[in-house]
């Protein structure tokens, strides 16, 4: 489905800086408080003094387990305290702190039915001035970080207003477990709070707590969640379709279990000779950029033809011996890395939604930019072998592979010293069959959600080094199969942006979603098949370039002239 545009492209071009302008103004505008007054029909009935006294009497309020969806031993406020408004501040860094609300800040555990389980943490906050909706905050990695609902969550650009600052209601968790090491996997009721029961949970307490405070409960309900805070994005929309009225999933890791195992099997193939060095990741970038970038009209260092559209062969950088003969070319056992990590893995067996494997990456050209292969793949040295026991995660190690192997050591072989090295996924079907239908988020069948008139906007990187973009299109194709494109069509937008990392960098990538959700719930107003994505500088919010963010399964071409860095000179093209 192409974009329809019959205007000139110096009109479109004008276009394009009127909207970018239009919105980074309403950012401004938002982030001043200039649009307080949305909020004044949903503000909070207290006013100091009184305001701090109902925020203080919260603490040690009770919610009893009945009033919770699942099995639990009811939830404790902590402590609830007035915290003033803040202006926007500068970090020692450069990086800008945004500016935040007056607001009651609570904190409080939700006691686990198993003694031996840790209590959910969690941190809701209400602000002074309330619009009447509510923010539910996904996690990321592992989760075992409390969430507080208070962060700049990408893909949201540096400068647009938390959503707490437009008056939303928000809150998060620490999804029932401290610490990233995977050790929490192997008590049955963390894993189950982590796979999902955590996020019902949660919500129940926080609407608790909200219809306590304020005298009634929110009016919209939202979720917002990045990387396994997107994949927890997908299992309240399966799980919990009455909960939530608009959900936000940005690079979800949705296939959880296959890419797990996956990544160890990563792991393997960096022990067994696969590690590269920065000078080598970036002869393969280069060599795949000399491929493929073009393709979209611009050679500009972002492969914009993507999922398996780049079909660009390593092996014509085989060193001659097959050996490791320098920076210069790949060995063999390099070249076996790039397979792996690039093309679709297999497992023995399906696991749940009939899932038998994992998509791969693909080549998308980023493995040496910044967020790429040196964060998530290789590292600055390659793992070794005989592991030491407990997690893996060490300096210099990289981190998906690291997580594959704290995966398989603690989720699947349940041992703190299993050794994952040239693991066997067979022995261990029935564990990873089960674990599937508790992690994975691949349940096509999202009628539930769509009936009772929820939407879901999902979004994906290319460059994505930490998970591959192709597992939500594949999903999104999915629920099309299942559910008819007009349905889907109705309530599920899948955008992708290009050349972007995991977490935005390299390309321009960042969106305010969340309005754009938000008239999509509450006006009946679809969002457009193009928005404007930008690539920020995040010290002095200055707009380095801008490009149509397309929905999937468009990209952005270059239309042949204007400024390959504004959006008005690409055009979004099947």
């Amino acid at each position: 489905m192409a974009s329809t545009w019959s205007v000139s492209a110096p009109d479109r071009r004008q276009r394009w800086r009127q909207r970018l302008g239009a919105l980074l103004a309403v950012s401004a505008a938002l982030a001043a408080g200039s649009l307080a007054s949305r909020a004044s029909s949903w503000a909070a009935p207290h006013r100091a003094p009184a305001l701090q006294a109902a925020c203080e009497a919260l603490t040690g309020l009770e919610i009893p387990a009945r009033a919770i969806g699942l099995p639990t031993n009811g939830a404790i406020v902590t402590a609830a305290t007035m915290v003033a408004a803040s202006p926007q501040t500068t970090n020692a860094d450069g990086t800008i702190q945004l500016p935040l609300p007056e607001r009651c800040q609570v904190l409080g555990a939700i006691a686990p039915v198993d003694s031996t389980a840790p209590p959910i943490q969690f941190q809701v906050n209400l602000p002074r001035e309330w619009n009447g909706r509510a923010m539910h905050y996904g996690g990321g990695g592992f989760n075992g970080v409390l969430v507080t609902g208070l962060a700049i969550r990408y893909p949201a650009r540096p400068n647009d207003p938390l959503p707490i600052t437009r008056g939303y209601v928000t809150f998060g968790s620490d999804s029932g477990h401290t610490g990233n090491n995977g050790e929490f996997a192997l008590n049955d009721e963390a894993l189950r709070n982590f796979g999902f029961e955590q996020l019902k949970k949660t919500k129940d307490v926080a609407f608790a707590i909200v219809e306590r405070y304020y005298g009634r409960p929110p009016r919209q309900s939202y979720f917002y969640g990045h990387s396994n805070g997107g994949r927890e994005a997908l299992m309240v929309v399966q799980r919990f379709p009455a909960d939530y009225d608009g959900v936000l999933a940005v690079a979800p890791v949705l296939n959880w279990t296959a890419k797990h195992i996956h990544a160890n099997a990563l792991n393997t193939a960096l022990i067994d000779g696969g590690w590269m060095s920065a000078a080598k990741v970036a002869l393969l970038t280069q060599s795949t950029l000399d491929a493929c970038d073009a393709l979209d009209g611009l050679t500009d260092g972002i492969i914009s033809r993507y999922g398996r559209a780049c079909q660009h062969d390593a092996s014509a950088l085989r060193c001659p011996s097959g050996g490791d003969e320098g920076d210069w070319c790949l060995s063999d056992a390099q070249l076996a890395f790039v397979r792996l990590y690039r093309e679709r893995w297999t497992l023995p067996f399906p696991v749940a939604n009939g899932i038998q494997g994992y998509a791969g990456y693909g080549a998308p050209g980023g493995e040496s930019l910044p967020d790429g292969w040196d964060r998530w793949q290789m590292g600055t040295a390659a793992p070794t072998w005989p592991h030491a026991p407990g997690a893996a995660f060490q300096p210099g190690v990289g981190t998906i592979p690291a997580y594959g192997q704290t995966f398989v050591r603690f989720f699947i072989g349940q041992d703190p010293r299993f050794d994952t090295y040239r693991f066997d996924p067979a022995p261990y079907r029935e564990r990873i069959a089960w674990l599937s239908t508790l992690l994975d988020a691949t349940d096509p069948d999202i009628s539930a959600f769509i009936e009772r008139g929820g939407k879901l906007i999902l979004k994906v990187n290319t460059a994505d080094s930490a998970q591959s973009a192709m597992t939500a299109m594949e999903y999104y194709e999915a629920v099309v199969a299942t559910l008819g494109r007009q349905r889907v069509d109705a309530a599920v937008r899948l955008y992708v942006s290009p050349g972007a990392s995991h977490f935005g960098l390299n390309a321009p990538s960042q969106v305010d979603l969340v309005p754009v959700l938000e008239s999509w719930v509450e006006q009946g107003q679809p969002p457009p098949d193009d928005l404007v994505q930008v690539q920020m500088d995040p010290r002095t919010f200055e707009v380095l370039r801008s490009r149509p963010l397309c929905r999937y399964p468009l990209s952005p071409r270059y239309n042949g002239t204007g400024s390959p860095d504004e959006a008005a000179s690409f055009t979004c093209v099947p």
